[in-house]
C-alpha cells in the first residue's frame, strides 16, 4: 500500500496535494488513509506478547497484492485485514459488515485471505493449516451502535 500512494503522490503532486487541503476523496487518500490504518494496528500488534509473532504487509501472488498483517501466536494463525474509517457508523451483524449504511466485501475479503495464508502455508509446511481471517478497524470513533442498523 505505501508502494501505490508513493507512486500516486509522485504522479501529481500538486492535484494530490490540491485534494488533500479540499479533503476531496480519492485513490491518493484511500491508499494513503488505508496506510494509516495499517501502520497503527501494526503498531498494536507489535506489543502483544513474545508468544506472539506479527508480519506486516506480507505479500501474495505476482501483482502486488499483500495481506496486510498475519498473526501467529498461541490461539493459531490469523490474517488480519485492517480498515480505516475516521468517524464512520460501523454496522456488523452475520456476515454483514456497514460502514455509514453502505454494505462492504469486508467478510468476504477477510476470508479469502485467510484460505490464501491457509493454502500457502500448507504448502510450504505440508500439513493443514488453519487461519482465521480478522477485520481490525483502525480508531474508529465511538459512533458505533450498540446493536446493528439494517
Amino acid at each position: 500500500m505505501h508502494d501505490q500512494t508513493r507512486r500516486l503522490q509522485h504522479a501529481a503532486p500538486v492535484r494530490t496535494a490540491l485534494d488533500r487541503i479540499l479533503d476531496k476523496k480519492t485513490n491518493e487518500r484511500g491508499f494513503r488513509l488505508g496506510l494509516k490504518g495499517e501502520r497503527k494496528v501494526a503498531q498494536d500488534l507489535n506489543m502483544l506478547p513474545d508468544s506472539w509473532h506479527a508480519l506486516h504487509s506480507v505479500p501474495v501472488g505476482t501483482r502486488g497484492a499483500d495481506i496486510d498483517h498475519v498473526l501467529v501466536g498461541p490461539a493459531g494463525v490469523f490474517t488480519v485485514n485492517t480498515k480505516y474509517h475516521p468517524d464512520a457508523k460501523i454496522g456488523v451483524g452475520g456476515d454483514t459488515f456497514k460502514i455509514n449504511g453502505r454494505s462492504t466485501r469486508y467478510v468476504k475479503t477477510a476470508r479469502d485471505e485467510a484460505r490464501r495464508a491457509s493454502s500457502i502455508l500448507g504448502g510450504v509446511t505440508g500439513m493443514r493449516v488453519e487461519v482465521i481471517g480478522v477485520i481490525a478497524l483502525a480508531q474508529v470513533s465511538s459512533k458505533i451502535p450498540p446493536e446493528p442498523q439494517f
